[in-house]
This record gives structure tokens, sequence and C-alpha cells, in this order.
């Protein structure tokens, strides 16, 4: 017979099984005294031997076992993996047994497993699908049982080795990505000038993140006591740089369906799309005050440290991405087509003319914030795609929808 381990001390209307065989045990006795029937006393000492047993054999079901757990050290959110659990239960049956470990929606402890009935060495593989992107910390697995009544539960905490699962966002195949050139006036030339090679020097300017080392201009270095580098006519390559806006406050709703795990979504997505279609790809964000910059490439290398920190980097209380793209100027990487993230059309401007100013040209995902409500409808409905708004690409998102449609 198939046993839900929620069934086990099952509710009658609000009143559990427990309470009832008390409330039994209580009336029994209560009868006997009354009435003098010997019988009653020998149903109450009946009842009251199986509610010490229901009370204590849990306790016994939980001593003497052990667990070992395997599990991989990378996960896509959305996507199923296999955590395999051996369990050594000794060399008597156990019944109702329950595994805990840490792989709800947050880092409290969850059903993991349940089984029937064990004995010896049992192998237990389950297929567990993580919603979320980040850093998953699996170390004691804690095992219950309420078996036979519900009456008392036995738990206990085993050791197990440390297990550390690095869950990426999930990547959805992008039809396109709207990716420009972009050109910083100071700096870049017009393509169509004819290229007489790398080495024709045409000035120096102050050092930019992802700038070579090998063209840091020495001389101009120590006259300046400013760290600069020289500066080559060539053509304009496509980059595509991720900026992410990791202010909770300019984020709606938590978890998996909320614009703040949407927009790792969508980056992961950029990323990859950028990669297949040979563009070079960078990343920028703010993490405790201090502004990360991972220059842009199309090296597996840089392919990496992008994945890792779109997957480990966390929101905080801090300032929003406009405004501290205005105070961190000096440090923000110069043209190419920005993806950036807003939540309504006044923080869109903000940002656009934020990279503007950097002679980038913005990609901004707007999410439609109102679809992000509590109580909002989910209902699909047609993307709009990617359209010009005041200098800027503006790709609307909304809550449910098709992100391969997105651009």
């Amino acid at each position: 017979m198939k046993l839900d381990p929620e069934a086990l001390g099952r509710r009658f209307g609000d009143i559990r099984i427990g309470w009832l065989l008390c409330g039994w045990l209580a009336v029994t006795v209560a009868l006997a005294l009354n009435r003098g029937i010997g019988l009653l006393w020998g149903m109450a000492w009946l009842l009251a031997a199986a509610l010490i047993v229901a009370w204590l054999f849990p306790r016994w079901q939980v001593r003497g076992i052990g667990v070992r757990r395997d599990a991989p050290a990378q996960a896509i959110a959305g996507e199923p993996i296999e955590i395999r659990y051996e369990l050594d239960a000794g060399a008597w049956p156990r019944y109702g047994l329950e595994l805990h470990d840490r792989l709800g929606d947050d880092t409290a402890p969850v059903l993991a497993a349940y089984i029937e009935r064990a004995r010896g060495c049992e192998s237990l593989r389950l297929r567990w699908t993580p919603a979320v992107r980040g850093r998953r910390v699996l170390d004691a697995v804690g095992v219950q049982s309420r078996f036979p009544l519900g009456v008392g539960a036995g738990r206990r905490a085993l050791a197990c080795a440390r297990h550390e699962i690095v869950v990426y966002p999930q990547v959805v195949p992008l039809r396109r990505l709207p990716i420009e050139h972009g050109h910083d006036a100071n700096v870049e030339h017009d393509s169509a000038r004819e290229r007489r090679g790398r080495d024709e020097y045409v000035g120096a300017r102050p050092y930019q993140p992802g700038d070579e080392p090998r063209t840091v201009h020495w001389r101009g270095t120590a006259r300046s006591n400013t760290l600069v580098v020289r500066e080559f006519d060539r053509t304009a390559q496509p980059q595509l740089w991720l900026l992410l806006e990791l202010a909770h406050g300019e984020h709606r709703l938590p978890g998996r369906d909320g614009t703040f795990e949407m927009m790792f979504r969508i980056a992961h997505s950029a990323l990859q799309r950028a990669q297949a279609d040979g563009i070079a790809t960078g990343l920028v964000y703010r993490t405790q005050g201090q502004v990360e910059v991972v220059p842009a490439a199309r090296d597996r290398a840089t392919t990496a440290r992008i994945r890792e920190a779109l997957a480990l980097v966390e929101g905080d209380a801090g300032a929003p991405l406009g405004a501290w793209l205005a105070r961190e100027r000096q440090r923000l990487p110069r043209g190419g087509t920005w993806l950036l993230f807003a939540g309504d059309d006044a923080q869109r401007r903000n940002v656009s003319a934020r990279s503007r100013e950097c002679g980038a040209v913005p990609l901004v995902v707007q999410f439609d914030r109102a679809s992000f409500g509590a109580r909002a409808s989910t209902s699909a409905r047609p993307a709009q795609g990617v359209r010009c708004v005041d200098g800027a690409w503006v790709a609307p998102a909304f809550r449910g929808m098709d992100l391969t449609e997105l651009f």
C-alpha cells in the first residue's frame, strides 16, 4: 500500500489521530470509573500502550541510520538534475522514513524523499529542478519518522559530505540580438575610413576598463600621474555589454516569476546568443558599492566569468542602475551596445541617456510592471518585439512571456 507522508497523523476534520486516541482513552477511563466495568479498564490499558508505543517507536526508527549524497556541481534553473542518496538503514527494517534536504525555494530543509520501508542499503534517485539561480549549499541531511500513527516524531540530523551546487540562470534561444557598432566620438572613427594598420597611433586617452595592458603609454602616465593608454585607428568592432539592475527596490515579485530572475535569464540568453554570433561580450555590475567590470571578449574564459557572475551575484538595497551609472562614468566602458533593464519610462530614459554619454547604443528591456503585480493575470499575450524609442532600442517584457520573441 502506498503511504503518503502527509497522511501520517491524518486529520479527521481538524482533529489529529493522536488527539483522537487521547480523547478515546479519557472517555474510556471515565466510563470505567463511573460504571466499574472491568472490560473498559482493559481497553484503556490497550489504548495507553498504543499511545506509548506510537510515541516511542518513531524515535527508535531513526537511530543507527547513515546516508551518503551524490550531487552535481552545476545546474541550470528550470532544468532537472539527479541527486542520489545512499541510505544505510541497518539490519532491521525501518518504516515511513522522510529525508529532508535544502532543496526548497529558500535555505530551509524540505521533504526530499520518502521511504515506505528500508532495510540494509537503499539507493534513492531524486529528480530535482532548481527554481532560481544561485549557490545552493547542501550539508547535513535530516531524517524523520512519524510511523505508525503520527502521535510522535523522531528526528535526527545525519552528517553528510558538503555539496555546493552553482545554479546558472536559464537560457532561452533568442531569435536575434539588435547589435550595432556604437561609437565614442572622442576615441573611435568612422568604419568607412581606410584602415592603415593597427599600429597607426592617433593619440592618448585615460585608461578604461578592458583596455589591453600592452597599450599603456608609460611616458604619458609618468607625466600626468594618471594611467593613460595609446589609441590606434581601427574599425569599431561590435560589442555587447550587459549592465545589471541589482537594486531590489526596482524589481517586482520575488522568485522565478519576478523581474529580478527574469533579468538574469535575459542576460544569460543574450550572452549565449552573442557568443554564438561571434560578438565580444562584457559585464558591468555593482556589488557592495563597488563597480565590477568583466572586459568584453569572445573567449571561453570570459564567458565562464560572466556566467559565474550571473549565477552568484546578489541584489541589495543600494542605488539603482541609472544613479550609479552617472557617478561611475569614468569606470564604464566606451561604445558598443549596452543591454540595460528598466521598470518604467523614467528609468528607461535615464539609463539610455547614461549609455549615450559613453558613446554606446542603448538596448533597454523595459518590464511591464502592471503584469508583475501579485494579482495580475498571467494569460499569454503576443510579444511586441524591439522598437526604437527616443534614440534607444526598447524591448517590452511582461510576466509569463515567451522570451524567444523578446527581440
